[in-house]
């Protein structure tokens, strides 16, 4: 079981450079162009209307725009498939260039269609020798499907990606079935040395925020915030302290900055989210490495059973409900709470945020990324040193399984029309009043 659990966080916790449904976008793109070999003539994107949504008008990392139109040309004319989530690395201005000429050449078209749910992208390359149809479906690494001219392809590498990913889809329902008790048993339970590549993205988070301040990219969420304490309009505290560092992580994510994040089930923002409230709360608190290191790990996988509930894009905000939520449970963990403390918090932090609407990726992302780490904080000390008990109302259950169930059936049922309200929103916006160019420090 142990080693399962390893397995799944080993795939699933990854460095991540920009929106994942972008980069995803970019790398079926990318694998396509590899197939067909020479000059790619013209590209089809088919998207489901949630990844449209998130990836509509995003920053891609290094440049001051994009969207998905750029990044399908970036991945396909780059062809960088291996890199999977960080494809957008090391972005220079001949790329961009050449993207530009292939997007103004109307080689590039996107559609979206209305009958997916979840995640799915398919991609048509066009090339001089062949046609190679790419699809990802589930998650944004698993390519489920490579055809070249018609034929699928043997490669044994894809195999392997949907192999994994029917893995983790398998046992994150066998852990659905499972009580927070158990679930936080199973990862004491694992050798700390195997989870030690869970603690690097405490350093990215760290170099994320750190930018974030110093550059104010995107809204300038986190800066600002510093400035109102600077001249003493707010107080600066544990609370303020995780908004900030959140804030500014989530500032240079989503302004553009080319660093990478370690990402939790595909969202970079989902780690950000819970590498500042955690890292914040262990400062606080004195808590060990190793007790800090468990209580990333727990997190992340209820990162994963959250979305097993809910599916992997919503339309409500992931990196809030999701990340938020099992954030909270980490940080009682770090406090040396009990695990019904850790469920009491998850619940009151669902009841507070599980409504909050996804509007796609863009740099207001930095705001709820600040607004779910202070609020996993602050349920956290509810729940330890108030013993503060939320009660069964609205869509609270009576324990964090219940509560799920609850979720699933109104994200489910009660937000389905909303993705596509919002993507026509954004369709009525034009993006030619928005050019692209290199980010001043691309080249950083």
């Amino acid at each position: 079981m142990q080693e399962k659990i390893l397995e799944i966080l080993n795939f699933n916790v990854a460095p991540s450079l920009g929106n994942a449904e972008s980069a995803a976008v970019a790398l079926a793109c990318a694998r396509g162009a590899t197939e067909c070999g020479g000059r790619i003539d013209r590209l089809k994107v088919t998207v489901d209307i949630c990844t449209m949504k998130k990836a509509y008008a995003d920053n891609i990392p290094g440049l001051n725009g994009g969207g998905m139109v750029l990044a399908a040309a970036i991945g396909a004319l780059r062809g960088r498939y291996k890199k999977k989530l960080m494809t957008f690395e090391s972005l220079n201005k001949n790329d961009l260039a050449a993207a530009e000429k292939f997007i103004a050449e109307d080689r590039v078209e996107i559609k979206i269609d209305e009958t997916k749910r979840g995640l799915f992208i398919e991609a048509e390359v066009h090339g001089q020798e062949h046609v190679v149809l790419v699809r990802l479906e589930g998650s944004q690494g698993n390519i489920s499907l490579v055809e070249i001219d018609g034929r699928p392809s043997p490669r044994e590498d894809k195999q392997v990606e949907s192999d994994r990913f029917f893995s983790t889809r398998s046992f994150l329902r066998f852990l659905s079935c499972f009580s927070l008790a158990e679930l936080v048993g199973l990862v004491e339970q694992i050798d700390i040395n195997k989870l030690a590549f869970l603690r690097d993205g405490i350093d990215m988070v760290d170099r994320a925020a750190e930018a974030g301040l110093a550059k104010r990219p995107g809204i300038g969420y986190g800066a600002a915030l510093r400035d109102l304490i600077s001249r003493q309009d707010i107080s600066h505290n544990v609370l303020s302290y995780a908004r900030i560092k959140a804030g500014a992580a989530g500032d240079a994510r989503m302004g553009g900055l080319p660093l990478p994040v370690m990402a939790s089930f595909g969202s970079g923002n989902y780690g950000i989210v819970i590498y500042a409230t955690l890292s914040v709360v262990a400062n606080k608190e004195g808590a060990s490495a190793e007790r800090l290191t468990r209580a990333i790990a727990i997190s992340h996988l209820l990162v994963g059973v959250t979305k097993f509930y809910t599916g992997l894009l919503t339309p409500h905000c992931g990196c809030t409900v999701g990340a938020g939520a099992s954030a909270t449970v980490g940080a009682v963990y770090l406090m040396g709470g009990s695990v019904q403390e850790m469920d009491n918090a998850f619940r009151s932090f669902i009841s507070n945020l599980g409504g909050i609407i996804c509007g796609g990726a863009n740099e207001y992302c930095a705001q709820k990324m600040g607004t779910a780490a202070v609020s996993a904080v602050e349920n956290a000390y509810l729940a330890v040193k108030s013993r503060f008990t939320p009660k069964e109302l609205g869509i609270v259950g009576k324990d964090y399984r219940e509560t799920l169930e609850n979720l699933k059936t109104l994200t489910r049922d009660g937000m389905k029309d909303i993705d596509g309200i919002l993507v026509d929103i954004l369709s009525r916006r034009t993006s030619s009043a928005n050019r692209v160019g290199l980010a001043a420090d691309a080249a950083e």
